[in-house]
């Protein structure tokens, strides 16, 4: 609005309801936008020290910022990159004495991860406790 991030007359990145758009404008623009906000709350810099309505517009107080996931997520791969988590996985499905596959450390496993699942912190997730099969059951139960 004020023009305070402009990287260009034809950039619209920040009146978009992401920041998918400046994210994959790449990292030539990240930085920019990182110099110029350490710039701006720079004690040298006189832009916001010296208009105090431009500063009451540009900066809130962070108590009465309402936080909105900034990207939009199509989806996201997951690694077992961790020889823990890994191994407590491989008990969910295999033996425990041989939860990891030979192979685990020189092939970690990729799977495609729920998108919908990314939410900003502090959103309530309802979080499932999971099934079990009693003894006497033909069907789990959750």
């Amino acid at each position: 609005k004020h023009g305070l991030l402009k990287l260009s007359d034809q950039d619209t990145y920040f009146n978009q309801p992401t920041l998918n758009k400046f994210i994959e404008s790449g990292k030539a623009n990240w930085s920019k936008v990182r110099k110029t906000l350490q710039s701006l709350l720079s004690v040298d810099n006189l832009t916001l020290q010296e208009n105090e309505a431009l500063r009451q517009e540009v900066l809130v107080k962070q108590d009465s910022v309402t936080l909105h996931l900034p990207i939009q997520v199509p989806g996201y791969t997951d690694f077992y990159s961790s020889k823990e988590h890994a191994t407590n996985v491989g008990c969910m499905f295999r033996d425990p004495k041989n939860a990891l596959l030979p192979n685990w450390s020189e092939l970690p496993v990729g799977y495609n991860g729920r998108a919908s699942s990314v939410v900003v912190s502090g959103t309530h997730v309802v979080r499932p406790s999971g099934q079990i099969k009693l003894p006497n059951e033909e069907r789990p139960v959750f």
